[in-house]
């Protein structure tokens, strides 16, 4: 343990270092006490090694951007959903048992817990595992609930429960899941929309479509195949629903922006096209410094996909936004460990999704399954080999070797 936490110790120490030298040459709002933590998050032993669980306290999470208070409400939010768990192993309170499920799957894996290795939630992953894999039909459609939503969430947790284990029964299931995405997918626009588009004729909404774009980046990182087309068609319809000069600022069906939409645009075409340096990216974390989190906003969805956007792009935007997400987020825990539901979505969402939602934004500083990092050849679903620019792809700084997050 003592040897561990030296090397660990000795990585932050050249990691600051690191990231000194690169804050001299200035670098937008990608500022300096970035680099420290993303040099660490994708270090050999913490992104991949479950081992990293290890210690997680002290300066190593004070590092990440986390703290011990920040570990402690994610327990208690886990111990939360294991006291709310159905007997047959799923979750659900509003609308579909499958997104409810996925969702707060998702927040045991992202914590490092898996069905398959030993650990105090082993049982209850596995529990969930199993109702959630019954829940695949021969076609691949997942939707309880009759919408995409759950389609896609359910997809993304197979993919993240495959990811961490490699468990060979979850690979078929999870290609015919991913399969009934890309087919549901608009081929005009790119868009996904609440019911696939060979059943209900739509252009697409970017709610729907960052769901299904988390879900295929997933599943490709976890060595799951994704048609090159499909991901260039889900970066079309970022274009289209993209506004500002360079583009960084989304709206849901339309390019009339607002910040939910902004962030989820942002994590999108961060997935597909790269985490790096980028005018785009740029123009998004500055229209989000406009809408830092605040109470009075009640939108824990907008929290969520903004944390994992802005901790993934890092710099000084997400400085900012990380000392503004987690106070609010401490402050707002109920004694229970679970999080209430606010704002004019709070009917619909419930307690389990809101949780869920709270519980994921703190465990961004240590994601299990790497979302962001896609393989550089991938960088906006095409072969970068090629000397030549598919059909419909728009230009971009981020369409280069060196796009998407560092290896």
């Amino acid at each position: 343990m003592k040897h561990l936490r030296l090397t660990i110790v000795t990585a932050l120490l050249m990691a600051i270092v690191a990231a000194d030298t690169l804050a001299a040459q200035g670098r937008s709002l990608r500022g300096g006490g970035l680099m420290s933590r993303r040099t660490l998050r994708l270090s050999p032993g913490i992104t991949k090694n479950s081992a990293r669980l290890a210690d997680r306290s002290g300066a190593v999470m004070e590092t990440l951007g986390g703290s011990d208070s920040t570990e402690d409400a994610v327990k208690r939010a886990l111990d939360w959903f294991v006291k709310k768990q159905q007997r047959t192993g799923h979750w659900e309170e509003t609308k579909s048992p499958i997104a409810h499920t996925g969702l707060v799957m998702m927040c045991f894996y992202s914590y490092g817990a898996s069905h398959s290795q030993e650990g105090p939630y082993k049982e209850t992953v596995a529990k969930a595992l199993e109702w959630l894999l019954t829940k695949v039909q021969p076609d691949g459609r997942m939707m309880d609930g009759g919408r995409m939503y759950d389609q896609t969430i359910g997809t993304l947790a197979l993919a993240e429960a495959y990811g961490a284990s490699k468990d060979e029964r979850i690979k078929e299931p999870l290609e015919k899941a991913i399969k009934f995405i890309c087919e549901a997918q608009n081929p005009r626009t790119g868009g996904w929309r609440y019911a696939p588009y060979r059943e209900k004729v739509h252009d697409g909404d970017l709610s729907v479509s960052g769901w299904a774009i988390m879900a295929l980046a997933s599943a490709q990182i976890s060595g799951v195949a994704v048609p090159q087309d499909v991901r260039i068609g889900g970066l079309n319809f970022l274009d289209l629903v993209g506004s500002g000069k360079q583009g960084g600022m989304f709206g849901y069906r339309t390019p009339q922006p607002n910040p939910t939409m902004t962030s989820v645009g942002m994590y999108s075409y961060e997935l597909f096209a790269g985490a790096q340096l980028d005018d785009r990216l740029e123009e998004s974390v500055a229209y989000m410094m406009a809408h830092l989190p605040d109470e009075k906003q009640e939108n824990f969805y907008y929290w969520y996909y903004g944390t994992l956007a802005l901790n993934l792009y890092g710099g000084d935007g997400w400085e900012a936004w990380n000392s503004r997400m987690t106070p609010l987020l401490l402050r707002t825990q109920e004694e229970d460990g679970s999080w209430s539901p606010v704002g004019k979505r709070a009917k619909e969402e419930g307690r389990v999704v809101t949780t869920a939602w709270a519980t994921l934004s703190l465990e961004v500083y240590y994601r299990y399954t790497p979302l962001g990092r896609i393989p550089t050849q991938s960088a906006r679903g095409v072969n970068l080999s090629l000397q030549t620019k598919p059909a419909g792809v728009r230009t971009h700084p981020t369409l280069r070797a060196t796009a998407g997050r560092p290896q």
